[in-house]
């Protein structure tokens, strides 16, 4: 089961100039359990991205939104109705990027301001000229796309990501298809679809 996250983006990365306390005592106030901050401020720098330690809540990304160092969010949970809650609760003191390539579309129909997308790696020219459409407010034209992507979308979530987007890469001739453990290559039945497309 795919655990459904939200992954701060890459400026959550100057969040590191807390100190744990400070960092602490910011999630306490906003109901936040001790060990979950620890658990933010360890992962972070230990290298993991916010969405590989957990989903941030609502109220929390708000408060983490004033801080003048963090400008943007990847909300990848697969629930609009939390995108939409962010963009109550945040306004525009912060970026929601999409991180669930199914959505992009909805979300920046919804204010947000782009993509993170495993989709990109393997159709970059596609991902771009969908997002692009949004931001030109052609969100017919985006929306055709989304619809007409879904089926290798969906594909390349069949398995643990990055298994079929590297398998797909591979196929197209960009690197190889090695994968370390845990990871392990794609199922059979898979692959056969994923290469049918």
């Amino acid at each position: 089961m795919k655990k459904s996250i939200v992954r701060m983006e890459n400026h959550m990365e100057n969040i590191l100039s807390l100190l744990p306390e400070e960092l602490e005592a910011l999630m306490a106030q906003l109901g936040e359990p001790k060990y979950r901050a620890r658990q933010l401020f360890e992962g972070l720098h230990k290298g993991l991205a916010p969405a590989e330690i957990s989903n941030v809540g609502k109220k929390t990304v708000a408060k983490l939104a004033e801080h003048p160092n963090i400008v943007a969010v990847k909300e990848a949970t697969g629930n609009m109705a939390q995108m939409v809650k962010l963009r109550h609760l945040c306004g525009d003191k912060i970026d929601i990027y999409s991180g669930e390539d199914a959505l992009t579309v909805p979300m920046m129909a919804m204010g947000g301001k782009g993509t993170i997308s495993v989709l990109s790696n393997v159709l970059p020219k596609e991902s771009v000229e969908m997002a692009e459409a949004c931001l030109k407010g052609d969100y017919a034209k985006a929306a055709q796309m989304q619809a007409d992507l879904l089926p290798l979308i969906d594909l390349l979530f069949c398995e643990v990501n990055p298994i079929p987007a590297k398998a797909a890469m591979a196929a197209m001739g960009f690197g190889e298809n090695v994968l370390r453990l845990p990871l392990t290559p794609m199922e059979p039945q898979n692959a056969e679809k994923l290469y049918g497309l």
